[in-house]
């Protein structure tokens, strides 16, 4: 899934390269982390865009609400958005992997 993130005013600021992703319920009960960040900051002047991926072993079942994700950019910058539709890869053998990397810094 592509997400843009975008500076809508301001000075030009540093966020994380590869935030810390959640997925959440609509409750806010936390469903999977992220299986990595990368804290390297990249600047945001304009428009970032990130590619975040989800996948999941063939066989695993996942709770029927919608899910949310919470992303970690910075300290003080951390925003939760819902995913629609957009769910899991099915991977055999996965256990489960949560990541969202910007696209090139």
């Amino acid at each position: 899934m592509r997400v843009f993130v975008e500076l809508a005013q301001g000075p030009d600021c540093l966020i994380a390269q590869g935030p810390r992703v959640t997925l959440v319920s609509k409750a806010g009960d936390e469903l999977q982390s992220g299986s990595e960040s990368d804290p390297t900051p990249v600047t945001l002047h304009g428009i970032l865009g990130y590619e975040l991926g989800w996948n999941v072993a063939c066989d695993q079942s996942m709770p029927p609400e919608p899910f949310f994700a919470r992303i970690e950019f910075a300290e003080q910058a951390t925003f939760t958005m819902p995913l629609g539709d957009f769910g899991p890869s099915c991977v055999d053998g996965s256990t489960g992997e949560l990541f969202m990397e910007v696209d090139s810094p």
